[in-house]
């Protein structure tokens, strides 16, 4: 992940998310699901030349240490 990128991550608000996958296109949200798959298949479909960061957003109640 790109400086900026990770910045971006750290603020962003992942709300209406939980316990989907999500790609990220640079600081956009550009596809979501529950199968990871799928969702990393079509952002890369639709952004060939970039970057796509997979990741799947934590339940809403699921405590990270």
């Amino acid at each position: 992940m790109k400086d900026k990128t990770l910045e971006w991550f750290t603020k962003a608000d992942f709300h209406g998310y939980e316990d989907k996958y999500v790609a990220i296109v640079g600081e956009k949200i550009v596809g979501s699901g529950i199968e990871p798959d799928a969702v990393f298949k079509k952002a890369k479909n639709g952004f060939p030349e970039q970057e796509v960061v997979l990741w799947k957003v934590p339940k809403k109640d699921m405590l990270v240490l």
